[in-house]
Order: C-alpha cells, then structure tokens, then sequence
C-alpha cells in the first residue's frame, strides 16, 4: 500500500491508525525512502511511540486533545500529582480526561444539591473551569451535538524525540519543522 501511495508523490500523508500500525508505517515509510513533506496521524502520542520508533518518529505530526507536555498550569499541576504516584509512567490523554470528567460531574452533582438528572444537566451546562484537558465548558458543537466539552484539538510534532505542541498558538510548546526532511538528510 505504502509503494503505492509514494508512487502518487503526496505532499503530505495523513492517516489513521491504531499504535502499532503507526509504529509499522513508519518504519516502512524509512524502508521505502517515502518521504512526503509531511507526516500527519492521530495515534502519535501512545506511551511507547518514542521507544518503539526512536529517531525514525521525529518529524511526524499527530492531532490529538492533549500531551503531558502541555504547558498549562492545570496540565502541569496535574503531571506532578500523576508522576508521583506512577513514577516513570507517561500517561494517555485517557488518564487526565478521567479525571477531569469525574472531577466536572462531582462539582455539578455538590451545584444542582442533587443528582437528578434535569438538576443535574443544568449544573454541567453552567460548567467553566480550566482542568488537566483545558477550558472545560458545555456547548452546543458545530455538528449538533448538546453538550460538546472539549472542542479545541491540539496538532503536535514529534522532534528529537519529543513530542509539542505546534498548534495552535495559544498551547504551542515548538514549531512545526516543515518539510520533514527527506530520510537520507536526517
């Protein structure tokens, strides 16, 4: 598939894919010499992408919600509690966004004083907090749904082994290095 795809020359090469079949499409992508401007995915920012790919997943981009390497106060906070109590573990967007709907449900259920459910979605649409993910607030999406939390998506790049932020400005941790340089320059 990969030959095939080189073969058109794209610019840039999105995909979407599961962990391992990122880590498997790049190490291809190498093997083959296919070197599109840009690399771009949503399963970039798995615990084991850095140890799995090494130097051959720099310069890959990923969309995602959130990195433990985000800058905000509320992600930092929550990182030092996260790696004292899991030291040496780095944790998927799963472990902050738990937390956060938890922690957003407890404080709605203490404002409605009740856990009816009508009592009880008046106080989520009233939520508006910074947590680990970001503003947490309740909103009508652009594509209907009622009560859409998280609408902002982050766009990270891998570089020398890290994983930041490259858009957009207001959470960017790095810049994106575009084009990704070709395979026999790196």
């Amino acid at each position: 598939m990969l030959t095939k795809i080189k073969k058109a020359s794209p610019e840039v090469f999105y995909w979407v894919a599961y962990a391992g079949d990122t880590t498997l499409l790049m190490k291809q992508a190498k093997e083959i010499d296919f070197n599109p401007k840009l690399f771009l995915s949503v399963a970039v920012n798995f615990p084991q992408y850095k140890s799995s790919l090494g130097p051959t997943g720099d310069y890959v981009a990923g969309v995602d919600v959130w990195i433990p390497g985000m800058k905000l106060p509320e992600t930092v906070k929550w990182m030092e509690k996260f790696n004292k109590a899991y030291p040496g573990r780095t944790p998927e967007y799963w472990a902050p966004l738990a937390y956060s709907n938890l922690m957003t449900v407890v404080e709605a259920i203490k404002r409605a004083g009740s856990t009816d459910k009508e009592k009880l979605i008046a106080a989520m649409e009233k939520t508006d907090y910074n947590s680990p993910m970001g503003r947490m607030t309740f909103k009508k999406s652009e594509e209907g749904g009622l009560h859409q939390a998280i609408d902002e998506q982050i766009i990270t790049q891998w570089q020398s082994g890290v994983s930041y932020v490259v858009y957009p400005p207001s959470k960017a941790t790095g810049k994106l290095i575009y084009p990704t340089p070709e395979w026999k320059k790196r």
